[in-house]
């Protein structure tokens, strides 16, 4: 700012001329007025004018937004004058009076309804009665305040906050009791059965029925209930449940003792066998005949044509237990197999294991006394020594290697002569379901033993896509086409999920095929492989194994976290929970199974194989409570050594052994076949925590939470077997 004279000079001049500019500006009209360096001010009536201004546009805006308008045309103009700001709302009158106003949003400049609307009282007065005697609560699909309720469109609560109606779509249902002096109504129902004058009997009729009832129990019996027994279409039975008569078609079947001082029919059939009159013996005749049967024992020649057997020795039923040709013959096949025997030569380890020094390490080498061949077996930077042969066809040594397994030991077989932990390492890994998955089993375990724990499970895997992961039974691929290309991603054949299916959310996994190391991915309909760097092109002619890589997925609180490579799980100490989710396929379950202990590659192998859980929707005698039933009878016959359990209680069962005794709700659970709610989470999986997030359906009757007690027990079984 340039004054001339410059500021603070008090000069006459100056003074003057400040005089008169003041008196322009409080005095003058609305105008503006240079000061001394050419800069306008505005005039006393010049703000006051600017000030009416805003405080009418604020007027203006206010109107539009919180009064309603009489038209929509009406506010569209307010909204063109920019009254109604892009992105403000306004209200307008209803015109079919189903509302007082109706509310629009500014879109661009043109008004556009919101849905939501101002209710008239009318539409209020009559609610204000209800309103002061019931609380209504609307519930979104799995949110809000019920998430594990049914989903109403209004709920009627009394002072209690008990339901007392609910409305659901069109119908209406209530849980008081009505009384009405009379009903008019074109239909009728009862506990959904039609009730109307050709189905209600008339006084007399009822009355004798009940006469009937007193002493008859009459059932109708569903055949699918019992789909091994015979099907009725009406049973009667008497007070101990005993059944009496049944009809099935205009067949009769009568089970009680009757006595008839006479009867006379058309047929009678015994045991279905039809009986002629005429063929029935005398009284006299019959006694006769049954004494002679009675001491004496026939039997037909033609059951000994050519008297075939030199010695037979039958028991009271006549069937043969012993036959001397039997016998016979089991003396030939003892001789052959003994001359078999004598020709065998005692099975030799060909190996000829040594030690010697390479760059300065001394490493593990084995002659083959059989073929002559020599193999380097070892070669790193640690000391492998005191190597022997080790059964038929393989050697043992000890290392100073880092991490060793117990004892230091390793050894390595025919035919690949690849080195590998003699005995299980000290580290635990999980292959599984979400009951892996979910974090808090594997974190208490690591805390309960204190050793390293790997958590490579991933929630809503089949048991294929788990031993596909594994390595147990991996997917076999090929490029569609024929070539892996030299970058960039190629679609694969066949078109199945593989180690993907049944994910829970999509995963892409880190993968080597044909020995090019990418990522394998699933859309819902094809297979896709992608290239991690790019390459030459690589040819594949026939369906190849993929490699997937044993990458963690999920953090173990205090100990190794997700996304770490971890390629010696096949070393360590293995648990196995593969099942749940293809229950209905116990034979695929058993060979992943199979695959998957066969992958761990100790010869003092520890495994853990746990026992499935059913769902609150599968109780015994159902469908899912058998399925899960015969695959844990199958896990346990087939891996006794492996199975979870410590005198004869698995995990599930110890689960189930928490309940909270003063639990109606466990205690109902239970009595169903079904794991106690207080320690789940949702109807199948166990609770991560008592409150919070993954916590009890019951936290205020939880003694515990479920993954908790799963990891305490897995934990026992571990000293059980002494392996800590």
């Amino acid at each position: 700012m340039a004054l001339n004279p410059p500021l603070g000079n008090t000069s006459p001049e100056v003074l003057l001329d400040n005089a008169k500019r003041l008196d322009e500006l409080v005095n003058g009209p609305a105008a503006t007025v240079p000061d001394r360096a050419d800069v306008p001010l505005d005039s006393w009536r010049q703000i006051m004018a600017m000030v009416a201004a805003v405080i009418i546009e604020a007027q203006n805006s206010i109107t539009a937004i919180g009064l309603p308008f009489t038209t929509l045309a009406e506010a569209q103009a307010a909204a063109d004058d920019g009254k109604i700001p892009v992105g403000a709302v306004a209200w307008v009158r209803s015109t079919d009076g189903s509302s007082l106003a109706d509310e629009y949003m500014n879109v661009g400049g043109t008004l556009q309804a919101t849905g939501r609307k101002m209710l008239s009282y009318d539409s209020l007065k009559n609610l204000m009665p209800l309103n002061d005697k019931t609380i209504f609560l609307a519930s979104e699909p799995g949110g809000g305040d019920f998430p594990f309720a049914e989903n109403y469109d209004r709920l009627g609560l009394d002072a209690n906050n008990d339901v007392i109606f609910y409305w659901k779509g069109k119908d209406f249902t209530t849980l008081l009791k009505w009384y009405f002096p009379f009903v008019s109504t074109a239909e009728f129902n009862l506990n959904g059965m039609a009730v109307s004058d050709r189905n209600i009997l008339d006084v007399e009729d009822k009355e004798n029925i009940e006469v009937l009832s007193q002493v008859r129990l009459f059932k109708a019996m569903d055949s699918e209930n019992y789909p091994f027994a015979e099907s009725f279409d009406y049973i009667a039975k008497d007070s101990m449940e005993n059944m009496m008569w049944a009809f099935r078609g205009d067949v009769y079947f009568n089970y009680m003792k009757c006595f008839y001082s006479e009867i006379d029919v058309a047929k009678l059939s015994v045991n279905g066998v039809s009986l002629d009159v005429n063929a029935i013996l005398p009284t006299e005749d019959a006694q006769n005949l049954t004494r002679l049967s009675n001491a004496s024992q026939f039997q037909d020649s033609s059951a000994f044509p050519f008297n075939p057997t030199a010695w037979t020795v039958f028991d009271k039923n006549r069937d043969v237990i012993f036959r001397v040709e039997d016998y016979w013959q089991a003396l030939e096949d003892i001789k052959e197999l003994q001359d078999e025997l004598a020709q065998l030569s005692p099975q030799a380890n060909p190996l000829l294991p040594f030690a010697d020094v390479t760059s300065g390490y001394s490493q593990i080498f084995a002659y083959n006394s059989e073929t002559g061949d020599q193999v380097q077996v070892t070669d790193g930077e640690s000391n492998e020594t005191a190597p022997r042969p080790d059964g038929a066809d393989r050697i043992v040594w000890q290392s100073d290697r880092a991490d060793p397994p117990p004892g230091a030991l390793f050894y390595a077989q025919l035919p690949d002569m690849t080195p590998h932990a003699y005995i299980a390492r000290k580290k635990i890994v999980g292959w599984g379901h979400s009951f892996i998955n979910n974090g808090a089993f594997l974190n208490r375990l690591h805390a309960l033993t204190g050793l390293p724990v790997y958590n490579f499970g991933l929630a809503g895997q089949t048991s294929d896509a788990i031993a596909a992961r594994q390595g147990g039974a991996p997917a076999y691929y090929a490029p569609v086409g024929g070539v892996i290309p030299e970058s960039g991603a190629v679609t694969l054949t066949p078109a199945v999920p593989g180690p993907c299916r049944s994910l829970a959310a999509p995963v892409d996994l880190s993968c080597r095929l044909a020995g090019v190391d990418g990522t394998f991915s699933w859309d819902g309909t094809n297979a896709k492989f992608t290239r991690k760097s790019a390459g030459d092109a690589v040819a594949v002619a026939v369906l190849v194994p993929l490699y997937v890589y044993p990458i963690t997925t999920v953090n173990v609180s205090g100990s190794i976290p997700g996304g770490t490579l971890y390629e010696e799980h096949d070393e360590c100490m293995n648990l196995i929970w593969p099942g749940r989710n293809n229950l209905n396929q116990t034979d695929l379950i058993m060979e992943g199974v199979d695959s998957m202990v066969n992958y761990v590659k100790n010869k003092g192998q520890k495994i853990l194989l746990l026992a499935e859980f059913n769902s609150s929707a599968e109780p015994t005698g159902s469908t899912g409570f058998n399925q899960m039933t015969e695959l844990n009878h199958r896990y346990q016959d087939k891996y006794p050594d492996y199975y979870c359990e410590i005198a004869g209680i698995d995990i599930r069962q110890n689960f189930i052994n928490h309940a909270n005794p003063a639990s109606a709700g466990d205690m109902e659970d239970v009595a169903a076949g079904l794991t106690p709610r207080s320690l789940r989470y949702d109807p199948l999986h166990p609770s991560q925590q008592i409150n919070g997030n993954g916590g009890s359906l019951t936290p205020e009757l939880a003694l515990d939470y479920g993954a908790n007690v799963n990891a305490t027990f897995t934990r026992d079984v571990f000293n059980d077997k002494r392996w800590l």
